[in-house]
């Protein structure tokens, strides 16, 4: 079934028109390679440690560090091990959370990413072919309007409670989205079943978004 004739939501049309909007505590732009020694071998650390090897007290430090202080070559490399880690972090709270999704704002930047920083994400080409070696996969437009129908769960909601990224062309806003999940995402189970995908262990669970009356 096609969902493209499904009305979407005002963030739909502000993601196809927009780039994300600066952060109301956003003071400046830090200074690129700014980061002390230490930042800079911490960075390192992480972005040659598959993330089922590194130390978990380092994860929190890691997270904290703003990749715009640091040199030029390390700087998206950075920004997508950060939301790579975040995104194991949120499956793992979901799974613990169960089934009912009482859904949160968060910042448009949080999920919404430039277009170019697309192939530094290193996600599977379709979600249906994933293997063992990806943490993300890609989905297309229909897959994550079928989420919606069959959750409840609008595209705000999938990117603040799950782990979908939306990568956009922040400059010129002609080129297609791209849409990424992690692998382990129980949205991507649903993405894999429209279109007649097959059945998995997450479809059909109840996941659901609660919005209120």
């Amino acid at each position: 079934m096609n969902y493209n004739n499904v009305m979407l939501p005002a963030l739909l049309f502000s993601l196809l028109l927009a780039g994300a909007p600066a952060r109301a505590d956003d003071k400046k732009t830090p200074d690129a390679g700014t980061a002390d020694a230490a930042t800079v071998r911490l960075v390192d650390y992480f972005l040659k440690t598959p993330p089922s090897s590194v130390d978990p007290k380092l994860v929190e430090p890691f997270l904290a560090v703003d990749p715009a202080t640091l040199p030029a070559n390390k700087v998206v490399k950075t920004r997508a091990k950060q939301d790579e880690l975040r995104s194991i972090l949120k499956v793992h709270e979901r799974k613990k959370k169960g089934n009912w999704v009482t859904p949160s704002s968060c910042p448009l930047s949080s999920f919404v990413k430039p277009l170019e920083d697309f192939a530094s994400y290193g996600a599977a080409p379709d979600c249906r072919k994933q293997d063992k070696d990806y943490q993300w996969c890609e989905i297309d437009e229909d897959q994550e309007l079928f989420i919606q129908h069959q959750t409840g769960c609008t595209l705000e909601d999938q990117g603040c409670e799950f782990t979908l990224l939306v990568f956009l062309d922040m400059a010129h806003k002609k080129k297609p989205r791209r849409l990424i999940l992690n692998s382990h995402d129980p949205l991507t189970a649903i993405a894999v079943a429209a279109g007649g995908g097959g059945q998995t262990k997450f479809f059909g669970t109840g996941l659901t978004c609660y919005h209120g009356q």
